[in-house]
């Protein structure tokens, strides 16, 4: 089990979605297009990825406001900082799977906001 979700994170983190082959009989499509099958899908893949970030967000609850800011302001510390840079990333990628699993929503919209405030000019700077 541990295995099939190292290989769920790793095809969701690379943009892909991994098929599970023991789809029920019950869940059949009821005329749904390709692109809202492919949203479920989607929704699916960062419902089964999400738990991965629980800690984060454990750790998150036990902090205070300004020790989460200033943990968001040393986050990246410019458009030179290769390895801030990967946090950044790490971090955006969390808030897309929170969004997609429609989960954590106000903690999320805080997060967005403040990281988009931070680190705007390092975001267009870097490809």
């Amino acid at each position: 089990a541990m295995e099939k979700a190292h290989l769920e994170v790793q095809a969701y983190l690379s943009g892909g979605v991994l098929i599970d082959d023991e789809e029920s009989d019950d869940e059949q499509e009821y005329g749904f297009t390709e692109k809202e099958k492919a949203y479920q899908k989607l929704i699916s893949a960062a419902r089964k990825v999400q738990p991965f970030y629980r800690p984060v967000i454990k750790q998150l609850e036990k902090m205070t406001p300004s020790g989460i800011d200033f943990e968001l302001q040393s986050l990246c510390l410019g458009i030179e900082d290769d390895d801030g840079a990967g946090l950044l990333g790490v971090t955006l990628e969390w808030i897309r799977i929170e969004l997609c699993a429609g989960t954590n929503f106000e903690l999320v919209q805080a997060f967005l906001h403040r990281v988009l405030k931070l680190h705007a000019e390092t975001l267009r700077g870097r490809p």
